[in-house]
C-alpha cells in the first residue's frame, strides 16, 4: 500500500504521519483506565470519565473519518476509522454503568440520525463542495471538543492548584497537535492544519498554567495539597474540596469555638511553647 506508514522512510510526510498517527493511538487509550475501574466498581458514579468527554471523542472521530474519506485522505481515513470503533465500544461500556441510561442512548441515536444526513448530503454534492463541508464541520466539532480543556484550564486557575491536573497528558496532546499540524503544512491541508493550531495554543496555555500553579513554585508540600483539595466532610456522604488557605481558616475558627466552649465550662485557655491555645481544665 503505498499510503501506509513507513517508519524508516526518508520522506518528511511519512516520518510526521507515522508519529502523529502513533500519538493518537496513545491519546485514544487514555479513558481506558477509567472504564476499567467503572467495571470493577459497577457503576458510573464517581468515576474520572464521562458522558460528554466520550461522546465528543466519538464525534470527533466519526467526523474526522468522514472528512478523510471524502478528501481521500487514507491517514486520517485509517487513524479515525480505528478511533470511531474503539470510541463506540468506551461509550457501549459507559451506557452499561450509567445511571441515565436512556437519557444518553437517545443522544447517541440522534447522533448517528445525524451523521447518516450527513453523509446522505455530502455525497449528493460536487467534490469541491463535498471537501469543504466535510472540513468545515471538522473543524467546528474540533472547537466543540476544546471546551473540555478549557474548563480544566479554569479550574486551575480558579482553585490556584494543579491537583487535577497532568503533565503527561498536557505534553502528549501538544506533541500530537504539533505532529498533525507539521504533517497537514507539508500536505497543504488548511482544514486539517487549522484544528491542529488550535490544539497547540491550548496546550501553550495549559503548560503554562501547569508551571505559574505547580506545588514548587507555590511552596506546597504535595501531600497537604492533596489532602486540603481532596478533603471531605463525613456529614451528607458529598464531597467537597476546597483549598489550603480556606482549610486554615476553617481549623482556627474551630480551635477558637472550642476554646470559648471550654471557658464556659470552667476550663481556662493556655498557651504552649509554639503559642497556640491550649484549654486546660481547673483544679
Amino acid at each position: 500500500l503505498a499510503w501506509s506508514p513507513d517508519i524508516l522512510g526518508t520522506s518528511p510526510r511519512r516520518v510526521f504521519s507515522t508519529l502523529a498517527m502513533a500519538s493518537t493511538f496513545v491519546l485514544l487509550y487514555s479513558p481506558w483506565p477509567a472504564l476499567k475501574q467503572m467495571r470493577k466498581s459497577g457503576t458510573a458514579v464517581g468515576s474520572k470519565v464521562g458522558f460528554i468527554p466520550l461522546f465528543a471523542m466519538l464525534l470527533n472521530n466519526t467526523v474526522g473519518f468522514t472528512y478523510g474519506v471524502v478528501a481521500t485522505n487514507h491517514e486520517v481515513m485509517v487513524v479515525n476509522g480505528f478511533g470511531s470503533i474503539l470510541c463506540l465500544a468506551y461509550m457501549l461500556i459507559y451506557l452499561r454503568y450509567s445511571e441515565n441510561r436512556r437519557k444518553h442512548v437517545r443522544c447517541v441515536i440522534v447522533f448517528l440520525m445525524g451523521l447518516c444526513a450527513l453523509e446522505y448530503h455530502l455525497y449528493s454534492l460536487e467534490q469541491e463542495t463535498r471537501v469543504d463541508l466535510a472540513g468545515i464541520c471538522n473543524n467546528v466539532v474540533y472547537i466543540l471538543m476544546l471546551s473540555s480543556p478549557l474548563s480544566q484550564a479554569c479550574q486551575v486557575v480558579k482553585h490556584r492548584s494543579t491537583a487535577n491536573a497532568s503533565w503527561a497528558l498536557t505534553l502528549s496532546c501538544a506533541a500530537n497537535s504539533f505532529f498533525w499540524a507539521a504533517y497537514a503544512h507539508i500536505i497543504d491541508d488548511w482544514y486539517l492544519l487549522f484544528p491542529p493550531l488550535l490544539g497547540m495554543a491550548l496546550a501553550a496555555l495549559q503548560i503554562s498554567l501547569l508551571v505559574i500553579f505547580s506545588k514548587r513554585c507555590l511552596g506546597i508540600h504535595p501531600k497537604k495539597e492533596k489532602e486540603a483539595v481532596e478533603m471531605a466532610p463525613q456529614g451528607g456522604g458529598n464531597k467537597a474540596k476546597c483549598s489550603p488557605s480556606c482549610c486554615s481558616k476553617a481549623a482556627s475558627c474551630t480551635a477558637s469555638v472550642s476554646n470559648t466552649r471550654q471557658s464556659k465550662n470552667g476550663n481556662k485557655p493556655s498557651s504552649d511553647k509554639n503559642g497556640n491555645l491550649v484549654a486546660t481544665e481547673l483544679v
